[in-house]
Order: structure tokens, then C-alpha cells, then sequence
């Protein structure tokens, strides 16, 4: 019996209140939920900076460790009754469940995936101003023709396949090496059609031709300056800075929406920012609007065509440098028509690479009004072929009509290292190759 009356007598009640916590208890918590408010404010104030100075894998640990002791705070607030929740007959509100129902709400109430768009100044040649493809044909045929002496060139359209970063440091290093290699390669590119990175890729080598690409850094000094230059800028840590936004602001936004923070916009500034790290001016692409992309009087340089797939059709929707019409992009969307106002190059690549639920879908907005949403190329097709081809034969097609001519061809860069035999590039057409069954 003593022995019973001393464990009872030892025995500690659990906490009812906040106050009833340990002292240590109390700094910890506390300590906790400012660590994470004065996180959430860093990374709203500069999401790039927060998510280069931590790192990729150390910023989710450290969002994911901050949730805890908010949720744990928010469990013990929720006890029914109070000090009076562990009374018989008593039970807890359903902390998750309602939760949930908020996040659902305030979510259907709260858009901060808006894509990102710049208005067009008096006087500056928006979207409308682009040319058609036909024009940009016959552009392009006069600058092949003075780069080439020829006046049937090669006509050169590419296709590039989606696939992340890597996919957009392969196509940078295979455009900058063939650049390198054969200088004036890029005059005799009339197109590139890309998907998700490979869009990326394609856009930091269209601003290395109208910008150049100065001179091979660091360890680079070895390879040309066009493969060099596009792997410098694309060897930055872009998952930092969206993983920062995506824990902190705009996973708050669900719940309460204080912030208008978004991560695909904190992804869009931190391929900004990678020019800067790589040596390059830092409005490169800040302070660039996409038409500054498309072919000058004194230089030609390819047609960007990025692929993005309609959510609510299943189109295309091409953001490009040349206005996209159905004689040459049949069942396919213009993304400036969908969404009026200028873009960043940025943009205009993440309009073609915004995979759930890395970067969200993208709000296309017209007069105020929501037309829809825009996600990754790669749902509608993943190698930009399709797109690609039409560009060829419209192109083709454009000369043709004015009497010019060219030599077709159409390059496909692929970054996945596990396609098959079938999938691979051969020298030439063949028969099928008869195969023991499966």
C-alpha cells in the first residue's frame, strides 16, 4: 500500500493549459512558432536568397520541422472545455477534419497562381506586334541565305523533349556545342520547338545568340563560350527557393490567406537571378520582355515555340515569338491571346514546364476574368514534335509560296537515357527488325 501511495503521490497531471507547461516546454514552443513567422517573412521578402542561403534539402527539413509545434499548438488549443478536457464525457474537436474543410474553402476563394505577366508600355511593340510564321520564313531564308552563301540553305527545326533541369542542361550544352562547333549553326535554325525543360534550355540559348556569350568561365575554359555560358547559368539550385515558397507562404495561403506569395513566381525569379551568379548582367531575363527574343534586322535568331497544355481542353497552348494561328498550329492555342499582356522569358518558359505540384497550374486570366489553366507541355506530348513538324512544313510551305526554297531538317534532342532501341536516332530509314514474341 505505501508503495501505491508513493507513485500516486509522484504522479505529475498532464497539462491543461498552456501555462501548466515546463518552462523549457514553453521557450521551445514559443520559440518555434516566431522561428516560423519569421521564416514565412524572409521567404515572402526574398524567396531565392532564403532558398540559396539554406539549400535544397535543408529548406523543406526545416519548413516540415516548423509545422510540429504549430500543429501541436493547434491540437491542444482545440481540446473541448479546456482544463476541463480530459473530464468523463468529454471528447476533442476534430482538429484535422476541420482543417481541411478550411484549407478546402479558403483554397476555392484564394488564386495566387495567376501567371505573371508585364503590361506593354505606350509605344513598345507588344505580342500583337509578332510576326506570322510565314513572315519569320521568309526572314529567316534571307539571313541563312547571307550566312550560308546559298540560296537554298538548310532549313533546321529542332524539337526538344521535356524532363526537368536535366532536360534543359542537356538542350543548353547540345545548342551551345553545336554553336561552338559550327559557328553560324544557329542562323540556319529556323525553329525550336521545346517542352517543360527543354523549353528553358531553348530560351537560355535564344538569349546567348542575341546577347553573346562572352567568355568560357571556370571550369568551362576547357569547352566553347555558348556550352559553357548555358551550363553556368543553369548550374544554380532552382528546388531552394520553390520548396521555400511552397512550405512557408504558400502552404499558409491555404489556411490564411495573408500573403499573395507563389512559388511558381519564386521559381520564375530564380532563373532571374541565375544570370547574375553566372557572370551575366542581372535584368538579363528580369528586365526582358520575350519579344526581345525574336529575330532583329541585324541577327536572326530561332522562333521559340514553348509548349504548355489547356487544362480544361487538353489543347496546346503555345507561348512563342510569332503569333500562333490555325494555318500553322492547327488546334492550338496562342497563349497571348488567352492571356493578354507581355512576359518575361522566364515566364514564357514556365508556361511550358509548370508541373504539379512542383510549380502550380497557372492561372490565364483575360479581362479579368479566368479562362482557364495552364500546365506542363509534356501532358499533351513530351518531345515538342508535333509542334515541330508543323513548323516545318508551314515554314516549307511559306517559301514555297514566295518562290524560295530550303532543305528540310528536323532534329530531335532527347535527354532520357532509357529509350529503347526503337526510340534511338539511325542513320537512315529501315525495315523493322523481326522480334521473337514477348
Amino acid at each position: 500500500m505505501a508503495k501505491w501511495s508513493s507513485a500516486c503521490a509522484s504522479f505529475t497531471p498532464p497539462a491543461l493549459r498552456l501555462r501548466d507547461l515546463p518552462p523549457f516546454s514553453q521557450a521551445v514552443l514559443w520559440g518555434s512558432l516566431a522561428l516560423a513567422l519569421l521564416a514565412t517573412l524572409c521567404v515572402v521578402r526574398d524567396p531565392v536568397a532564403f532558398g540559396w542561403t539554406l539549400g535544397a534539402a535543408a529548406v523543406p527539413f526545416l519548413g516540415f520541422a516548423l509545422i510540429v509545434p504549430v500543429g501541436s499548438l493547434l491540437v491542444f488549443l482545440f481540446r473541448l472545455g479546456g482544463e476541463q478536457a480530459d473530464a468523463p464525457g468529454t471528447r476533442g474537436y476534430p482538429v484535422v477534419t476541420m482543417l481541411a474543410l478550411l484549407a478546402l474553402v479558403v483554397g476555392a476563394l484564394t488564386d495566387n497562381h495567376a501567371v505573371r505577366t508585364l503590361p506593354v508600355p505606350p509605344g513598345v511593340p507588344g505580342p500583337a506586334a509578332r510576326a506570322t510564321l510565314p513572315e519569320a520564313a521568309l526572314r529567316w531564308h534571307a539571313a541563312a541565305a547571307r550566312a550560308t552563301g546559298h540560296d537554298r540553305p538548310p532549313l533546321i527545326v529542332i524539337a526538344t523533349e521535356g524532363g526537368g533541369l536535366r532536360a534543359a542542361f542537356w538542350t543548353a550544352t547540345v545548342l551551345g556545342a553545336l554553336e561552338d562547333e559550327a559557328p553560324g549553326f544557329a542562323a540556319r535554325v529556323f525553329a525550336i520547338s521545346g517542352v517543360s525543360g527543354g523549353s528553358l534550355g531553348a530560351a537560355v540559348f535564344a538569349t546567348l545568340l542575341a546577347d553573346g556569350p562572352g567568355a568560357p568561365r571556370g571550369d568551362c575554359a576547357a569547352r566553347g563560350p555558348f556550352e559553357c555560358a548555358g551550363q553556368a547559368v543553369l548550374a544554380q539550385d532552382f528546388l531552394g527557393p520553390t520548396a521555400a515558397s511552397l512550405v512557408f507562404p504558400d502552404l499558409m495561403q491555404r489556411f490564411v490567406p495573408l500573403f499573395r506569395a507563389d512559388r511558381a513566381v519564386a521559381l520564375e525569379q530564380s532563373w532571374e537571378r541565375a544570370w547574375a551568379s553566372a557572370g551575366f548582367a542581372p535584368d538579363t531575363w528580369a528586365g526582358r520582355r520575350l519579344g526581345r527574343l525574336a529575330a532583329r534586322a541585324d541577327a536572326w535568331i530561332p522562333v521559340l515555340l514553348l509548349n504548355g497544355t489547356h487544362v480544361e481542353s487538353g489543347k496546346r497552348i503555345i507561348t512563342a515569338t510569332v503569333r500562333v494561328d490555325g494555318s500553322a498550329f492547327p488546334d492550338a492555342y496562342d497563349f497571348f491571346a488567352l492571356n493578354p499582356g507581355d512576359v518575361r522569358p522566364s515566364t514564357a518558359a514556365l508556361n511550358s514546364a509548370r508541373f504539379p505540384y512542383v510549380s502550380p497550374a497557372g492561372t490565364l486570366v483575360r479581362e479579368g476574368a479566368a479562362v482557364g489553366h495552364l500546365v506542363d507541355g509534356g501532358y499533351f506530348e513530351n518531345f515538342g514534335a508535333v509542334t515541330a513538324l508543323q513548323a516545318l512544313r508551314a515554314g516549307l510551305r511559306a517559301l514555297g509560296e514566295a518562290g524560295r526554297y530550303a532543305e528540310p531538317f528536323l532534329i530531335q534532342i532527347s535527354n532520357d537515357p532509357s529509350l529503347g532501341p526503337d526510340d534511338r536516332q539511325v542513320d537512315g530509314p529501315q525495315a523493322p527488325s523481326d522480334r521473337a514474341p514477348e
